[in-house]
């Protein structure tokens, strides 16, 4: 590949540069990406607060249901069951057949949990105590924190949320080349101005979407170093 206007040494500086960023730039390759279609995750409500889990419950061998808002109380769930009876008596124990709440990302996750089984329902209203608990910060975080864990249980979803402190926003990386000058910063800080236009600085921060953080439409989120270093050293023990 020619570069025009570059001397022999600034050449072979560019392509040792080149080198070096390859794992890089190849991080998120064969990583599925969930966003807008511009590979930012999206959907980040303008306000927070306020309910955030409400899940249809049925039976099977019945298309119908009932909503119930959650957190719900005894008395509501109560009477959840008994308005399910008097519509569809049946031994089969009700479940979760669809989800309504700001984070779609929960319903493939919840749909098919039983409601009324043991502490089913204590631990729904508590994740959905948690959710409404979110600020605006907080929502990015766990939408982020969620892609990467990808916890399948209601309870491993509580667990992600209750360490949202191991994760920290960048509010200032707002697009895929302030991503990629972010993520490269070490292989270029002594970089000559002259090369460059010839970093895809872009092209790094979309192919590593997923393989550090999550660039979302509030700023970029990555786990914390110090997680980071833990998570490693526990690996290693086990």
């Amino acid at each position: 590949m020619a570069l025009p206007g570059l001397s022999g040494d600034w050449r072979g500086i560019l392509c040792v540069l080149q080198l070096r960023l390859y794992k890089i730039r190849t991080c998120g390759a064969k990583r599925g990406r969930t966003g807008n279609g511009k590979g930012i995750l999206s959907g980040f409500p303008d306000t927070v607060g306020g309910k955030a889990l409400k899940i249809f419950v049925k039976r099977e061998n019945w298309s119908d249901g009932i909503w119930m808002q959650l957190p719900a109380t005894k008395e509501e769930a109560e009477q959840v069951r008994r308005s399910l009876e008097r519509q569809h008596p049946s031994m089969m124990q009700p479940f979760v057949g669809a989800v309504d709440s700001r984070f779609p990302e929960l319903e493939e996750r919840l749909v098919g949990e039983l409601v009324f089984q043991e502490k089913n329902l204590d631990r729904l209203n508590q994740l959905a105590e948690r959710l409404e608990s979110l600020n605006g910060e907080e929502e990015m975080l766990f939408r982020a924190a969620f892609r990467m864990e990808s916890p399948y249980t209601t309870e491993q979803i509580q667990e992600t949320l209750g360490h949202l402190d191991c994760y920290q926003l960048h509010p200032e990386i707002r697009n895929f080349e302030e991503l990629g000058r972010y993520l490269t910063q070490a292989e270029t800080s002594q970089l000559p101005e002259q090369l460059e236009a010839y970093i895809d600085y872009a092209g790094i921060g979309r192919n590593c979407q997923g393989g550090y953080g999550y660039l979302t439409e509030g700023g970029y989120v990555e786990k914390r170093k110090s997680s980071m270093n833990h998570g490693e050293a526990e690996a290693e023990k086990g």
